[in-house]
């Protein structure tokens, strides 16, 4: 019996549902406010606003950048610690590169610059350990779709795309925090 054979629970089919409804109905009214004109109330318009994604305040920014080495952290103590990572398919590209337990100490490593870097508001360390990070995580993405590769329509790629794209969330905060610090102590604009 396949997953897909499996009968899903009155509670599961009625999460899903409203879980899905929801969604469905933010973004209708979502949508609905993007695209209504309000001096011409029968009139479609989609027009850009006036927001622009900025740096959030410093409790709220902390607190994100707090749960950042948690991903490495994480990773690194599952790969170091005894496991059965060499017998999954996904990994056998890592495996030819690396043992897991020296993936596993390379994500440690990162993540403990992070949190040094966190702790003492060293900012060249937070970026040093965010470069580091998305670094080793895109390696393994890497290596994650190489062994997915061969399967029929890459099944499994999932795990790659999503580990790449957190790895480019890594490397873009890492470029971010280097302009940052660059732009601060930059004497050439003096006007």
């Amino acid at each position: 019996m396949t997953p897909i054979d499996r009968e899903l629970s009155p509670w599961s089919v009625a999460l899903i549902s409203s879980t899905v409804t929801l969604c469905l109905v933010f973004m209708v009214v979502t949508i609905t406010h993007w695209i209504r004109d309000p001096n011409h109330p029968g009139r479609i318009v989609l027009r850009r606003g006036r927001w622009y994604p900025t740096v959030l305040s410093y409790p709220l920014s902390m607190m994100l950048l707090c749960a950042l080495p948690v991903i490495p952290l994480s990773v690194g103590i599952d790969y170091v610690l005894p496991s059965n990572l060499s017998n999954e398919p996904e990994y056998r590209v890592l495996l030819s590169a690396l043992p897991i337990p020296v993936w596993g100490t390379l994500c440690l490593g990162a993540s403990l610059v992070l949190i040094a870097g966190l702790a003492m508001r060293w900012g060249w360390w937070v970026i040093t350990g965010l470069w580091a990070t998305g670094s080793v995580i895109a390696v393994m993405a890497t290596g994650q779709f190489m062994a997915v590769m061969p399967n029929r329509w890459w099944d499994g790629v999932h795990d790659a795309v999503f580990s790449f794209a957190i790895a480019l969330i890594y490397w873009g905060l890492a470029a971010g925090y280097a302009q940052q610090i660059n732009n601060a102590y930059d004497t050439d604009n003096d006007g």
